[in-house]
């Protein structure tokens, strides 16, 4: 007898670790999940670049209208028509609806658009002022980035494509609606600008003097009738 003696038969060894098959079905896993991620990333970044643009018009809207009200307290309406570099809106002749686009040299451009109006990185970028010289009302503006380079490597960013004819475009034909400047441009204004331009003076039908007493001090004599 072989007593104190332990014999092992029959037992096998097998290393751990996964088949090519199992490696295979996780990477196709993990590709589809980076590629989900990836389209959500851009989507996402699509729609905060959206709501950039848009605010950015809001922006040149108000600084516009502040320079516009200015000219319109010292008399100058006229000095941002036609004859002064604005391009007249077809339609709307008899209303002296007009707009002024970024990149041109023109009286109009730098009374309502001086290089402090906005500040330069937007000024250097695409936009168009829609606005009505006898009330110096500011009607509509659009604006976009000229190079907007995306989300990594997603792509170049949402307004591949865009040129300042795009913006001329959607101002002379109003379209301003969300499917017309997704991914291309952002606006702020008035889709309806007819019961505006109704109005004779900047506040309906009444009208107001105003009489520059002392400009540095900004103290001025305001008649209202």
């Amino acid at each position: 007898m072989n007593k104190g003696k332990r014999f092992f038969t029959g037992i096998k060894w097998k290393k751990a670790g996964f088949s090519v098959a199992e490696v295979l079905v996780v990477i196709a896993i993990l590709s589809i999940l980076a590629a989900v991620g990836g389209v959500g990333a851009v989507t996402m970044y699509k729609n905060m670049k959206q709501t950039q643009l848009d605010k950015t018009a809001e922006t040149i809207f108000h600084a516009a209208q502040d320079r516009l009200s200015e000219l319109y307290a010292y008399g100058k309406e006229d000095t941002i028509d036609t004859d002064h570099g604005g391009t007249q809106v077809e339609g709307y002749a008899d209303k002296k609806v007009f707009y002024i686009k970024s990149g041109v040299s023109s009286e109009a451009n730098t009374a309502i658009m001086g290089d402090d109006t906005v500040n330069g990185e937007v000024f250097a970028n695409y936009w168009v002022i829609e606005y009505q010289a006898s009330t110096c009302r500011v009607l509509n503006v659009v604006y976009a980035d000229k190079n907007d380079g995306g989300l990594g490597g997603f792509g170049r960013g949402i307004n591949t494509g865009t040129t300042l004819g795009t913006l001329e475009a959607a101002i002379t034909n109003h379209q301003f609606s969300l499917a017309d400047r997704k991914d291309k441009f952002g606006w702020y204004g008035e889709t309806d600008i007819l019961p505006l331009l109704s109005a004779d003076k900047q506040v309906g039908n009444t009208s107001v003097d105003v009489d520059i007493v002392n400009e540095e001090n900004l103290y001025a004599h305001v008649r209202v009738s």
